[in-house]
């Protein structure tokens, strides 16, 4: 993977999409979007406005890099290399380990309730009916492909400008957006924070590993939609929430 020369326009776009939007969600979005009323309505009029949201940034970094006379395969659109055999290893570890961390949040019926909890406080958007999850896998094909042009794609190959490719200048490089990805979902909690972390890092590295992006777009996507899932079968329905409200 050949890191690529930024110029003034990479510097500026890193500083929007790397340390000015992400305060901005933490601290003023995220914060403001909790105290919604989250009926059906206004979910799917989040989902929309969020993907587009992804794909103008997203977009916008396509054209950049292209603009700038660099070739499109070098941002991870080429054929994956499988000729590694480390990423069969890494994907069963994360596929594994996602599993097992579902399992133990699910198996026992108080870490059950608290999970549930935990989505309805700091994730109310998550769908709760199918209808709901329709529109939901519109954000996670979004999140899937935009979010790893970004933050693996784009961010890692700027950075290794400066880190060089050495064993410890691949592991910053990979590091810093890891970081970033996992403080702009602060939202989601500590515990949340942490296991994004170590997603974002494994990920970052099957990058290195396969020089694509397609892998990685398949993995995050199938991971959202599994938990699109999961919130429609943990979470009580907005019917039974009104149905409880209205009973107390």
């Amino acid at each position: 993977m050949n890191a690529f020369s930024p110029n003034i326009i990479d510097h500026i776009l890193v500083i929007l999409l790397g340390i000015v939007l992400p305060i901005y969600a933490v601290f003023s979005s995220q914060p403001a979007m909790k105290k919604l009323n989250y009926d059906t309505e206004t979910k799917l009029a989040i989902y929309w406005g969020n993907s587009l949201s992804l794909w103008v940034m997203a977009i916008v970094v396509v054209l950049v890099w292209y603009f700038s006379g660099r070739d499109l395969l070098e941002l991870g659109f080429r054929v994956p290399d499988f000729s590694n055999i480390v990423w069969v290893g890494l994907t069963i570890l994360f596929c594994g380990g996602y599993l097992l961390d579902l399992w133990y949040q699910t198996s026992d019926p108080h870490r059950k309730l608290k999970l549930i909890d935990r989505f309805l406080k700091n994730t109310p958007f998550l769908p709760q009916n199918k209808r709901e999850l329709s529109h939901f896998f519109i954000v996670a094909v979004s999140a899937g492909v935009c979010e790893e042009i970004i933050f693996r794609g784009y961010f890692i190959q700027y950075l290794m400008h400066f880190t060089g490719d050495t064993n410890t200048g691949v592991f910053i490089a990979i590091l810093i957006p890891a970081l970033i990805f996992a403080f702009s979902h602060f939202y989601q909690g500590w515990e949340a924070v942490l296991k994004i972390v170590v997603m974002a890092l494994l990920f970052g590295y099957l990058f290195w590993v396969m020089q694509s992006l397609w892998w990685l777009i398949i993995l995050h996507t199938l991971l959202d939609i599994v938990g699109g899932i999961l919130a429609v079968k943990l979470l009580p329905s907005q019917e039974t929430l009104i149905t409880d409200d209205s009973e107390e």
